[in-house]
């Protein structure tokens, strides 16, 4: 239930404590489950149907990366609401925590089917280089531009040779 009271020192030493709990929590489920998908589960499926594996993996792991990136901010956001409490930090934490999962949900949605997750992933690291390219052109970098166009250029061939717009 959510309540419009204000949040105590003490109500708000007991929310750090509880995402500080639930973050030990789920590295120690983490850890246990590993990296490949189990047999007969929707993700070994997708590997085994999709004409270019590698990039079905690929999805998995932009996906497994943002919620590490979600894991760090978590501690991060422990880190800087312990006394001495910082007082923009925090909440720069949990922002970036949600941005992360929010891309690992659109990424990782269990309703997806492969060619979606796919075109998502691609669409994902078609919008990191850019970003890498648009960098590239305000630190005056030729160097960097062309590396990340080639890239890009790379990224456009699979994405035609897969018939995605």
């Amino acid at each position: 239930m959510i309540s419009s009271a204000p949040v105590t020192h003490e109500g708000a030493i007991e929310i750090v404590a509880a995402v500080a709990e639930l973050f030990a929590n789920l590295k120690d489920l983490f850890e246990n489950c590993g990296a490949a998908p189990s047999a007969r589960s929707p993700a070994e499926a997708e590997l085994r149907s999709f004409p270019s594996p590698k990039l079905v993996q690929a999805a998995y792991s932009q996906g497994g990366i943002l919620i590490e990136a979600a894991a760090d901010h978590a501690v991060a956001f422990v880190r800087t609401a312990t006394e001495p409490v910082l007082t923009v930090a925090p909440w720069a934490c949990v922002r970036a925590q949600l941005e992360a999962c929010a891309l690992a949900a659109w990424l990782l949605d269990p309703a997806l089917e492969v060619r979606s997750r796919v075109q998502r992933s691609l669409a994902f690291r078609y919008e990191g280089l850019s970003q890498q390219r648009a960098l590239g052109n305000v630190a005056r970098d030729p160097g960097s531009v062309a590396k990340a166009t080639a890239r890009i250029d790379g990224l456009e061939r699979t994405s035609l040779d897969l018939g995605y717009p």
